[in-house]
């Protein structure tokens, strides 16, 4: 974890700790005996960039969606939340067992042929 992460943790969670302290002038080893004082576990890995960018993967893999098709993600609390071009906003847990989406859900492009439109009278 680094300064900026730990800082934003016990921000989150335990602001008056900050209170009078500026960010310029702590050092990441005042952070850390600030937040083990308070009892904020730092050695959490689940919060990393790493898992959180493979739980997105694996929810990609998941539902059949092809990365170029995502429109925004984001993970909370270990759930992956996508949302695709075709508007279909999913959420995975680690573990799940979930059924692949339907093209138009991921691409937002119908894949049926286009039938010639019905015209009425011919156009002068």
């Amino acid at each position: 974890m680094n300064k900026k992460q730990l800082w934003d943790l016990i921000q989150g969670k335990q602001p008056e700790l900050l209170a009078g302290k500026v960010y310029e002038d702590i050092t990441k080893a005042a952070l850390e005996e600030l937040a083990k004082g308070a009892g904020i576990d730092i050695s959490n890995k689940s919060d990393g960039i790493g898992t959180a960018l493979d739980l997105i993967a694996a929810a990609c893999e998941a539902y059949g969606i092809v990365s170029k098709y995502v429109v925004g993600s984001a993970v909370k609390d270990g759930v992956a939340t996508i949302v695709t071009n075709g508007g279909k906003k999913v959420r995975f847990k680690a573990g799940d067992k979930v059924e692949a989406l339907d093209q138009i859900s991921v691409t937002g492009i119908n894949p049926a042929a286009k039938r010639k439109p019905i015209t009425g009278a011919a156009k002068k």
